[in-house]
């Protein structure tokens, strides 16, 4: 049996609902094992939820097989929570993808495609707030390590590495 190919389109508003399953349960998975299950409990439903917005910016992305959505990511210029913007800085946004599909590329389609865009918009550089699994991912696309961040969720914080890249 020949294996579908990839569809990598640009997200619609209308994917929002099975982008949120999708993230969900991308990172219920990849994260269990890197943070503590009450941080977990308390991060997931307020992190795994789509955001209508870049749904509809036109720099989101998702990857289908069969129709069906197996991975998401894109861009924003807008930083996420309060940090500061940056002119010619863009940042990476809400990469998720399905369990059965990690290590087979789809990410870093996704981000081919992220960079692609990026680079026609005029950016110069990324930056990204990086699950601690994902680090090392982000580190073989180029991007290097800054910091770390914890992002405040309730009574818990959630360990995030702080990244960037510049766009060559």
């Amino acid at each position: 049996m020949t294996q579908s190919p990839l569809l990598l389109r640009t997200a619609r508003p209308d994917d929002l609902d099975r982008l949120s399953a999708l993230i969900a349960r991308s990172y219920a998975t990849l994260y269990a094992g890197w943070y503590d299950p009450e941080v977990l409990a308390e991060a997931l439903p307020l992190i795994s939820v789509a955001n209508p917005r870049l749904l509809e910016s036109g720099t989101y992305f998702v990857v289908e097989e069969n129709e069906d959505l197996i991975g998401c990511g894109g861009w924003s210029t807008a930083a996420p929570g309060n940090r500061p913007n940056i002119p010619g800085t863009g940042h990476i946004r809400h990469v998720a993808v399905h369990p059965d599909y990690l290590r087979k590329g789809v990410a870093s389609l996704i981000l081919r495609r992220v960079f692609e865009t990026a680079r026609s918009a005029g950016l110069q550089r990324f930056e990204c707030l990086s699950s601690l699994q994902a680090e090392a991912f982000y580190s073989k696309l180029g991007f290097r390590k800054t910091g770390l961040v914890d992002i405040p969720f309730g009574d818990v914080t959630f360990a995030s590495v702080d990244m960037e890249r510049p766009l060559d």
